[in-house]
């Protein structure tokens, strides 16, 4: 909780040239209001800024900061008290006469001139502390990771996901779901696919049950996603405790009330260009691009949808030259409390409105594209049949 831009800046590249980038998610508030709404979700680690401005644009005072340090840790409120707190400011004469307070609740208070990093090195100290105590847990803990990958693909994928997450856990228990190679015609063909997904389903409710006393992490993509609904909306409630989808040709419509409530978090992750959604939209009965343009509901504690600049398999590899996507943003979902980054990498584009029109009529005239492959297909049978009757 900082309104210098400067020193979020600092913290920002020593944080992400540190092997800690890749499990810890970040969030800067610019305004004491802005803190508390932010802080009603679980926080392993608070950095408060003892001159704090109570909305964005403010005036930065000690009161608003000592204020909303008061609520973090009034047991009446319902704001929830990270693991640590620290203070932070650069203005030494300030932090003199607010230290003793601070600490009361604080658990150190820091000298944050721009100058100086020790206070960056102090703070990396203090996460791969709290990291490492979070990892023990973690590596102790008995779980199970379900991975579920799409059609036209063995998915060569889960076993790299398997195993990173393997390096983190030693007690966690991996299931890849296999169907073999999903041809497109059966994709299309709408009781071939419900079989396909009914009978994989099964299969991942038999691992489930199997795993009584295991903390369930579901990871699935595409096609997967299919199967991965299909089984989690027959589960009770907060039953897994993660699921992901990414690239779901899943329409955005789709009533997702019941997987919500039998996962502890469900995340949605779509790629803005991913034409092979576009093609399921308008060719596919019965299915859509929820993995493009999301799923019609509210981001809440227990779901988001979020939007990446990418295609169809963009989570497989390093995301915006960065580190692999699989690792930057998933890995830290399965650590016990793991929050999703928010994220929104969308832009608006001349001609938008337009081709969202044009989808949308399309969807009217769906039947009748779904109807053409399938009156290719039987024209021939039909034309022999006659021949050979006449």
């Amino acid at each position: 909780m900082d309104d210098s831009e400067a020193r979020a800046k600092i913290f920002s590249s020593a944080l992400a040239s540190s092997e800690l980038s890749d499990i810890v998610q970040v969030v800067y508030c610019e305004s004491a209001d802005q803190a508390r709404v932010e802080l009603l979700a679980v926080t392993n680690l608070l950095v408060l800024d003892i001159l704090l401005p109570k909305k964005i644009g403010g005036i930065p005072q000690a009161k608003n900061s000592i204020n909303l340090l008061n609520d973090i840790c009034d047991p009446k409120k319902r704001y929830i008290r990270p693991k640590l707190i620290i203070g932070l400011t650069a203005d030494v004469a300030e932090m003199r006469g607010y230290a003793t307070q601070f600490e009361q609740e604080a658990s150190v208070v820091l000298d944050g001139t721009l100058t100086s990093n020790e206070w960056v090195e102090r703070i990396l100290t203090q996460i791969e502390k709290l990291m490492g105590a979070e990892r023990k847990s973690f590596q102790d803990r008995d779980s199970t990771l379900i991975t579920v990958h799409g059609i036209r693909t063995h998915g060569h994928w889960q076993t790299k996901i398997t195993d990173e997450v393997g390096k983190h856990n030693r007690n966690v228990e991996s299931v890849e779901i296999k169907y073999g190679f999903f041809d497109l015609l059966s994709f299309a063909v709408p009781f071939l696919r419900k079989r396909t997904v009914r009978a994989a389903a099964k299969r991942i409710l038999r691992h489930i049950d199997a795993s009584i006393d295991r903390e369930i992490y579901i990871v699935a993509h595409s096609f997967g996603t299919l199967i991965a609904v299909e089984a989690v909306a027959t589960l009770p409630q907060n039953r897994v405790g993660c699921l992901i989808l990414c690239g779901s040709p899943l329409s955005s419509g789709f009533n997702l009330d019941p997987v919500v409530e039998a996962s502890k978090l469900t995340v949605n992750d779509c790629g803005t260009r991913d034409l092979i959604l576009i093609l399921s939209r308008l060719f596919i009965w019965g299915l859509g691009d929820a993995g493009r343009v999301g799923f019609v509901r509210e981001n809440t504690d227990d779901f988001c949808n979020r939007y990446f600049s990418g295609g169809h398999d963009l989570y497989f590899k390093p995301y915006l030259r960065l580190n692999l996507f699989y690792r930057r943003f998933w890995l830290n979902l399965f650590y016990p409390g793991g929050r999703p980054e928010r994220f929104d990498d969308r832009t608006s584009f001349l001609g938008e409105d337009l081709i969202d029109a044009l989808l949308k009529l399309l969807d009217f005239v769906k039947p009748i594209l779904c109807l053409i492959p399938f009156a290719l297909l039987i024209a021939p049978v039909y034309f022999l049949l006659i021949w050979l009757v006449t």
